[in-house]
């Protein structure tokens, strides 16, 4: 069957029960049901049907969707909204085409990580952007390492795919990372070609442009046993979502992300959290769980496992830790109001925990977080969660 009949079909298999609102954080926000999974759907088999204009409205209220894939985890049909609310943003853009500053971001800015850097602090120079973007670090990271780091007698040849905001922001999450890997006996290569992993070509509807990304990467990542990523967008592209783009299996069955890598393959780390060198001190964590990780990829205790066993750290947990944080990769760059929004509950929730440090697995959870934080004028140290790992 086709993706086109398959699309038509699944657009119709929703029987509008609206199960997805109690899910979805942005109707939770805004109650208007045009925002909502249900109300994306309906506007999308309008379109299907003639009904009404793939048009810039239709398009403004599909770019709402904040990808948190919480509207399928109640779908009495079984259904997968958001890859149908994705797959109308690439009708649109077959139809209408993109605009000069899509196409230009899409097709060339971000086959360039330190271009796309100085254009997003640009947009938010001239008010194209309403979410912060972090200073570029003063080194990135590909800066910092040889293509291949080399042990003695190494495990395998393990493949570290960085992605764009630990390159361009995060670089210490890929020292973390890459510090883990090679004193549990592996060998590293880092592919210097690599691209971005094309989650925000795909989520701005180029499906092309993500293609053009990831046939790269598939390049790129051709002789390593396993790529392993310590973004849980990246990893969720790579390992889920690039099967539509026409990645063979054999490719996506080999990409891990870090916490599950080192959980899988029983590796021990000897870490010690303490703070203001108080060792005997515990130290009180939360965690929050990635859409993209929990969701997208099935993976939740093994970070919480990972942190358990690090030295004076103690779990607390809180009951909304797999809420969306509302950064939503792009969409806080262009919803900031609402992005906060939702995050309110959330930072919330995590100062009331008395937790001194919040960890993620997602460089773009910690970049909504530090920005919500730096907005109130208060908050946690916010953490990946192989930092602490590492120390």
């Amino acid at each position: 069957m086709s993706e086109e009949i398959n699309y038509k079909d699944q657009l119709y298999a929703c029987n509008k029960c609206g199960y997805c609102l109690s899910s979805c954080p942005i109707y939770k926000q805004t109650l208007d049901e045009t925002y909502s999974a249900r109300g994306l759907l309906t506007l999308a088999e309008a379109a299907q049907a003639q009904k009404i204009d793939y048009s810039p409205v239709l398009n403004d209220r599909l770019s709402t969707c904040i990808r948190c894939l919480a509207c399928a985890d109640d779908c009495p049909s079984g259904l997968k909204p958001f890859k149908l609310i994705q797959q109308t943003k690439e009708k649109l853009v077959e139809k209408q085409g993109m605009d000069i500053p899509k196409r230009l971001f899409c097709r060339t800015i971000v086959k360039n990580q330190w271009l796309m850097g100085k254009a997003l602090k640009w947009g938010k120079a001239l008010g194209q952007l309403e979410g912060s973007v972090p200073d570029n670090a003063k080194k990135n990271f590909f800066r910092m390492f040889p293509e291949v780091l080399k042990v003695d007698k190494p495990k395998a040849n393990i493949g570290f795919f960085v992605g764009c905001a630990i390159n361009l922001w995060y670089p210490q999450i890929g020292v973390a990372t890459v510090k883990l890997l090679t004193d549990a006996g592996y060998q590293v290569t880092i592919p210097k070609t690599q691209k971005c992993c094309g989650t925000p070509v795909q989520t701005l509807g180029d499906i092309e442009g993500a293609k053009n990304l990831m046939i790269d990467n598939l390049k790129a990542f051709s002789k390593v046993d396993a790529v392993v990523s310590s973004c849980a967008s990246c990893g969720f592209m790579l390992k889920k979502e690039s099967e539509r783009l026409g990645v063979p299996e054999q490719f996506r069955k080999k990409v891990f992300d870090i916490t599950e890598f080192l959980v899988n393959n029983d590796i021990k780390v000897d870490a010690n959290l303490s703070v203001g060198g108080k060792k005997s001190k515990k130290t009180r964590v939360t965690y929050h769980d990635p859409c993209h990780l929990n969701r997208g990829q099935g993976i939740s205790s093994e970070p919480r496992e990972l942190i358990d066993g690090i030295k004076n750290a103690q779990l607390v947990e809180v009951e909304n830790a797999k809420e969306c944080c509302g950064g939503g990769g792009t969409f806080r760059l262009f919803n900031q109001e609402l992005a906060l929004k939702i995050a309110k509950q959330k930072i919330d929730t995590a100062i009331d925990s008395s937790a001194s440090v919040l960890v993620t697995s997602c460089p773009g959870c910690i970049m909504q977080f530090d920005d919500v934080f730096e907005q109130h004028g208060k908050g946690l140290d916010v953490r990946h969660v192989v930092e602490l790992l590492a120390l």
